[in-house]
């Protein structure tokens, strides 16, 4: 049993009239959205919907290299369906060189200053 019928949320009947709905999803950065093919290997990418545990990650993050002396671009990625394309269902999450090194959790600075020198390349 479902919790949700499908077919009432979309107005569509079967999966291909469903990848429709996904093809719509906007890809313009006005729009809250990041190109995921456009962050760098060391771009450190926090994500989580806006709450208060994902913003004290990125803050987290933010006071780490900043104690490690790095200047790394940190991009927050708030967006559901992108979330999901990168393989993250619990949030808040950290992906550094597209690997996913921690989620459910609010990392402490501590940590971070052990964790990020092993994940970011010179």
């Amino acid at each position: 049993m479902s919790i949700f019928n499908i077919k009432k949320i979309f107005n569509k009947t079967n999966a291909q009239d469903l990848s429709s709905n996904l093809s719509t999803i906007p890809t313009n950065p006005q729009q809250g959205l990041v190109d995921l093919e456009s962050i760098k290997a060391n771009d450190i990418v926090v994500l989580g919907s806006g709450c208060t545990k994902c913003n004290t990650l990125e803050d987290h993050v933010k006071e780490a290299l900043q104690l490690l002396g790095q200047d790394n671009k940190i991009i927050h990625i708030t967006d559901f369906a992108q979330i999901a394309a990168c393989g993250v269902m619990t949030t808040p999450a950290l992906m550094i060189n597209n690997t996913i090194i921690s989620t459910g959790k609010v990392l402490t600075v501590a940590e971070l200053q052990s964790l990020l020198p092993q994940y970011l390349s010179n």
